[in-house]
């Protein structure tokens, strides 16, 4: 017998419930973001984690350690809470989670 998520109680949360943190890979091909625009999109990267991470856990999705030593000095220049942060090394080739990142549901029990 085939057991869904649904029937044992799970469901995906709705966009407006509260959410205890996020989850992001860090803007990086150059084919993607082509003369200044990675620069753009990795300063705008820093602003939109410093935001989130105000009031919820960021988690980041990393290529090397080395990419980690430069965002989190970044963050820290920008008096980000940075132990709001965390960083996991699952390599990436773009800034896009969305299509290949976790899905998470919830259950009430």
């Amino acid at each position: 017998m085939l057991f869904l998520p649904k029937s044992q109680g799970y469901r995906f949360p709705a966009e407006w419930e509260p959410q205890e943190s996020t989850w992001l890979t860090f803007p990086q091909n150059k084919e993607t973001w082509p003369g200044t625009q990675l620069k753009d999109a990795q300063k705008a990267y820093y602003q939109f984690i410093k935001a989130i991470a105000q009031g919820q856990k960021v988690n980041i999705l990393i290529n090397d350690a080395s990419t980690e030593a430069i965002i989190r000095q970044n963050l820290d220049h920008i008096h980000t809470r940075l132990e709001q942060v965390f960083f996991h090394l699952i390599p990436s080739n773009d800034a896009w989670l969305r299509d290949s990142g976790p899905s998470f549901l919830i259950n009430p029990q």
